[in-house]
This record gives C-alpha cells, sequence and structure tokens, in this order.
C-alpha cells in the first residue's frame, strides 16, 4: 500500500512544446516496463506546471536478477562469453536463488563469476543512464536547479562474496551499506559527508530541506550535516521481518554499533547470534561473539528494545484503520511474500 501516493496512469497527458522531442532521443522501448515506467517519469516532469511544487518517486528495479541489461551497456561482454561453458543467456535468464544454487554446489568457474559481475555492471550503468534522462528532463524545463533530488537503493547485492549471491540473506556490509546522494537547494556540491545515517532519516530529512509540514516519525532528521553541524546515529538497525516479537519465528534482524555489528537468526525456536569487529575484520569473515560476550547481550537488549518501539508503531498504525488487523496475519503473508522474491 503506497499510503499517500498517487501512481502515474498508463496515459499521461502531455501537451507541452518539446516534450515528444524529450521521448524520441531516450530511445527507450515502450514494450519493456521499465522502460514504460521511466517514460511515465520523464512525461510528468516534462508536463508539471512550472509554477507547481511537485514530488516524484521514481522505483527502478535494476540492477536485480534476472541480470537482462540493454544492449548498449554489454558492449564489452563479447569478449568474456568466448570462455563461458554455457550461452550468455543460461546466465543473464536465472534469478539470484538459481545462481545460489550453482554456486553453492561448485558450478560456477572464476570466469563464470567474472560475467556475472559484469552482467551485474552492466545493469548499474543503464540506471545511470535513465537518471540522466530524469536530470535532462528537469533541465529541459529549467527546474534543475530548484529541484532537491535524492538517489539512494533499498540494499546492495553480494556476488560471490561471503560465498553468496544476491540479497536476502544477510546483514553483509556489502548489502547495507548504500548509496545515498542529495543534490539541490540546501546541499554543498562535492561534499562527502561521512557521520553514519539511515533510511529511517530520510523523511525528515526532505521535508526539513523543502520546509513542508510533517507529523511525528520514527527517524530524525539529519540536514545539520550538510552544514556539518549535528552528529549521526548512533546505530543503525536492519531487519528482514519487523511485524512480531515471538522469537520462535523466523526472521533476521542486526544492529551496528560503532565497530561492532551483531546478526541475529531465528529459526524454528533456535536462535543463532554472530558478532563482527568491523575494525579488525571488516570482511566479516569471523564471529566474535565468545570473545566479546559484553557486547553480545547490550547489543541483543538494544534489539529488543527497537523490536518493541516498532511493535508499538504498528499496533498504533493498525488502530487508525478501519476495522481490524492481525499484525501476526499480516507479517506471515509478508514472510510468504519475501519468500517468494527469493529475499527469505
Amino acid at each position: 500500500i503506497l499510503q499517500g501516493f498517487t501512481l502515474l496512469p498508463e496515459k499521461v497527458r502531455n501537451k507541452r512544446k518539446g516534450s515528444g522531442d524529450l521521448q524520441k532521443r531516450t530511445k527507450l522501448s515502450a514494450g519493456k516496463r521499465r522502460d514504460r515506467n521511466m517514460h511515465l517519469a520523464l512525461k510528468f516532469l516534462s508536463s508539471v506546471p512550472l509554477n507547481r511544487s511537485f514530488f516524484l518517486l521514481d522505483w527502478i528495479a535494476d540492477p536485480h536478477a534476472p541480470y537482462a541489461s540493454v544492449p548498449k551497456t554489454r558492449i564489452d561482454l563479447p569478449s568474456l562469453e568466448t570462455s563461458l561453458p554455457h550461452p550468455p543467456e543460461f546466465y543473464s535468464s536465472k534469478r539470484c536463488s538459481e545462481l545460489q544454487e550453482l554456486l553453492s554446489t561448485g558450478a560456477l568457474s572464476g570466469p563464470e563469476m567474472a560475467y556475472i559481475r559484469r552482467l551485474y555492471r552492466a545493469e548499474v550503468e543503464s540506471v545511470d543512464e535513465r537518471v540522466g534522462l530524469i536530470l535532462h528532463a528537469l533541465e529541459n524545463r529549467g527546474r534543475l536547479k530548484d529541484t532537491l533530488i535524492v538517489f539512494t537503493s533499498d540494499h546492495g547485492e553480494l556476488l560471490g562474496e561471503h560465498d553468496r549471491i544476491g540479497h536476502g540473506r544477510g546483514f553483509f556490509q556489502e548489502l547495507v551499506r548504500v548509496p545515498l546522494i542529495y543534490r539541490g537547494p540546501g546541499v554543498p556540491s562535492g561534499k562527502r559527508i561521512s557521520p553514519m545515517v539511515t533510511h529511517l532519516g530520510l523523511t525528515p530529512t526532505l521535508v526539513e530541506l523543502c520546509g513542508a509540514p510533517i507529523q511525528e516519525c520514527m527517524g530524525r532528521s539529519y540536514s545539520a550535516l550538510f552544514a556539518r553541524e549535528g552528529k549521526g546515529e548512533s546505530m543503525a538497525y536492519f531487519d528482514a521481518v519487523s511485524n512480531n516479537l515471538d522469537p520462535t519465528l523466523a526472521g533476521r534482524d542486526a544492529i551496528l554499533r560503532g565497530e561492532f555489528k551483531l546478526i541475529v537468526n531465528r529459526k524454528a525456536n533456535r536462535v543463532k547470534k554472530v558478532l563482527f569487529d568491523l575494525e579488525r575484520e571488516p570482511g566479516e569473515d569471523v564471529d566474535r561473539t565468545i570473545d566479546f560476550p559484553d557486547q553480545v547481550q547490550t547489543l541483543s537488549r538494544e534489539i529488543a528494545r527497537v523490536r518493541a518501539v516498532i511493535r508499538q508503531r504498528l499496533e498504533q498504525n493498525a488502530s487508525r484503520l478501519k476495522g481490524s488487523l492481525d499484525l501476526d496475519d499480516a507479517a506471515r503473508k509478508a514472510r510468504e511474500t519475501l519468500k517468494s522474491l527469493g529475499y527469505l
């Protein structure tokens, strides 16, 4: 449910002069879903009145398995394909779970993994091009300078690291450390900010930068960091399923504070905890639970506290809805959906 969002219809009225020329220059295929979505975004930006404020969320699903990138980003791939034991389509048609199974059974060689990584990079390059089209559409309307633009991602991808492929199997740094780029009014150019922030603060930060009112939210704005003021987050919490507090139910979550990250896996009445010391072991290859039992205990209590806050917020939100909502049943359905998508 996209609460408070309006989805763009397949046919967006567009009578602005010059917008048709913009669409022709994109050379996107109207037959592909990813390109149709981009067309809708570009049409919206090309037709929104110049005296009107607007908000646009463009969700670009790539890079995501199957890694079937567009031809223009595959120029150097033929040189890698000569050493593959299977046709190129064998790799570009498989989901993460299928590639993971091949990797686990030793059925992927070094050249094959290099090719898969290059397929992923090709999708990243395709995303870069589409983001460029959005910037061009804003520039074409003279709105680029006064528009706040944020580029981020919901997760990263494992491409052989930790002997895994995909993104639904843990909270390694390759998965949770994602790009977050701001551009526009109130944002200094060419600055890289080192303090840690999380997506929980994304909404209040956007609202504060735009000067708009907002209701209470869990996160806090970090816009002061753009002026080198204030502090970042002291900890970051990650979760796969947070709609329940029952420790017997399957689910994973983790917390990062300082140099320590605690990951908790719950499977059928069994809880497994793994502690990583990112300062001494940035590769996250050594479990430090035995070496730092106090850290395990402290971070476990913090995870329980955060889960309780999330549960309370869910109950508050559910009470505002008409009728009744079974949070545990909603969690079960969410897990089924996540599993079908390869996240669990």
